[in-house]
């Protein structure tokens, strides 16, 4: 938190740091680099695997690799709303 604050969130440096701060998340959660090329089906397990294996206490960090993961089908409405349902579905 000391350093966004430090940064400004907006600023580019805020920008960057995020981005980073999510690279390095993805890695320790065991996601590649190019997980944007994963297909659809690997994308939903990841999350599912995520919500199975890390329980109540870690929940956020699935949440975080659902949203990250969700941006691959940003330009396919329909197909970011089912993988959200469908990734949502495993949080039960």
């Amino acid at each position: 938190e000391k350093h966004v604050s430090e940064l400004g969130k907006g600023s580019a440096g805020y920008t960057d740091y995020i981005n980073r701060l999510g690279e390095c998340e993805r890695e320790m959660m065991g996601l590649s680099q190019n997980s944007t090329e994963s297909t659809y089906e690997e994308k939903v397990k990841s999350v599912c695997d995520c919500f199975k294996n890390e329980g109540k206490a870690n929940k956020f960090k699935c949440f975080q690799m659902q949203s990250d993961l969700g941006k691959a089908f940003n330009s396919d409405l329909e197909k970011k709303q089912a993988f959200n349902a469908e990734t949502n579905s495993c949080d039960k």
